[in-house]
């Protein structure tokens, strides 16, 4: 943005390295406001800055994800395999079938179960970080912060720990993809992975049907109970999304984190002095820089938003990197605190979409960043300006060169 006067602009190229000056603007100023599309070609939307505002959005039933009845474009067939694929997505869908979806796979990620998974997550994280030393400098991202969530849900599913490297190939597409800055070219290789991966899990299904093991593509096949309500695209897909959400999200708070921590010496000294504070650390480190920035609904009837008439059909975008930033809900937000006890956060929404695996972050974000601070206390960056990637709907980082 040339300046934060104007419209809200999501696809303006300033926009991601100027998000806390936007989100500033927009919070003092409209916190409700009617801004540019979203992508190009369509419609202006509305985009809700405020804290308050954000909740009720996102556990209001009016605000949906999908909008019944509207008119579906003609699918090019060179894109078609990667849109049909995130139409069923769990991730944009709606109740009943939201519901229907998340039930299957819920139990393996309650906090209890979660837990269990402590020590096997530390030992990747000690695993990854033990070349470090010798090395005297990595890249945080491809060494650390992209290898860990991979493993761990990964091994959650079952897949084969020789497969793991196909997947950040496959993830960065769709993840690209699936950005509002997308352009054809990233959805036609989107698209191109979209089908490798389909054969890639089709082929594990069709294993661990003949040798099922105690994993959770292995629970989701067992025909007893509930399990057999989901189809086998509706599989394949619900794989694709736990790959793909499971580890993007983690991946961008760990490096959004040590960036800060690195970028704030003050707090990383903290961090190392007060280990039993991990957890309400991460807490702020989600809240200073939230790994995912925004996400969409539609509007089923006109209502009131924050003082603004809001009509039925117009799509809304809810900024959560800006309800995080929200002074009315947060004192002084724009510091990084790791003393602060922020109570919930916007990181990872509200409602029947709140993130599915958000304890599974938390803990996995826990431990490596306990693990970073106490063993590399003189860890550092090697440039200060970060290299961002060009994305609206996350905030992640593309490297992080880090030193001993």
């Amino acid at each position: 943005m040339s300046s934060v006067e104007d419209r809200f602009d999501p696809l303006d190229p300033a926009f991601p390295a100027n998000r806390l000056a936007v989100y500033r603007h927009f919070l003092e100023h409209d916190r409700v406001h009617f801004g540019k599309g979203p992508a190009l070609g369509r419609s202006d939307a509305w985009y809700v800055f405020g804290y308050e505002e954000a909740q009720m959005a996102l556990t209001d039933n009016r605000f949906i994800r999908q909008l019944p009845g509207a008119p579906q474009p003609a699918i090019p067939e060179v894109i078609r395999p990667f849109i049909e694929m995130t139409r069923q997505w769990m991730l944009f869908k709606d109740p009943p079938d939201h519901t229907r979806l998340r039930a299957l796979v819920s139990k393996a990620f309650t906090p209890k179960r979660i837990r269990l998974l402590q020590p096997r997550i530390t030992e990747v994280v000690d695993f990854l970080l033990n070349d470090l030393p010798s090395q005297g400098s990595m890249d945080l991202m491809t060494g650390f912060a992209y290898p860990l969530p991979v493993i761990v849900i990964a091994e959650l599913l079952g897949i084969p720990p020789d497969d793991r490297p196909l997947f950040r190939d496959w993830s960065a597409a769709l993840s690209a993809a699936v950005d509002i800055r997308s352009s054809p070219e990233i959805t036609i290789k989107a698209s191109r992975m979209t089908m490798e991966i389909q054969a890639y899990l089709q082929d594990i299904l069709n294993r661990k049907r003949n040798d099922p093991s105690d994993d959770l593509i292995s629970a989701l096949l067992d025909p007893s109970g509930a399990m057999d309500t989901l189809l086998e695209g509706e599989l394949v897909t619900m794989c694709i999304t736990l790959l793909v959400a499971g580890h993007e999200t983690t991946m961008n708070m760990i490096g959004n984190g040590v960036l800060a921590l690195l970028q704030h010496r003050d707090q990383f000294n903290w961090l190392r002095d007060h280990p039993d504070k991990t957890s309400g650390a991460v807490e702020e480190i989600l809240r200073y820089n939230s790994p995912v920035q925004m996400t969409f609904r539609f509007i089923t009837e006109d209502l009131e938003l924050g003082n603004r008439h809001l009509r039925k059909g117009e799509q809304v975008g809810i900024v959560l990197g800006a309800a995080n930033m929200d002074p009315l809900q947060f004192q002084n937000p724009e510091k990084f605190d790791l003393s602060r006890r922020p109570g919930r956060l916007a990181s990872f929404g509200f409602g029947n979409h709140y993130c599915l695996g958000a304890s599974l972050a938390r803990l996995e974000g826990e431990i490596a960043f306990s693990a970073l601070t106490g063993r590399f206390p003189g860890l550092k960056l090697v440039r200060e300006q970060p290299d961002w990637r060009p994305s609206i709907l996350f905030a992640g980082l593309n490297t992080l060169e880090v030193q001993v």
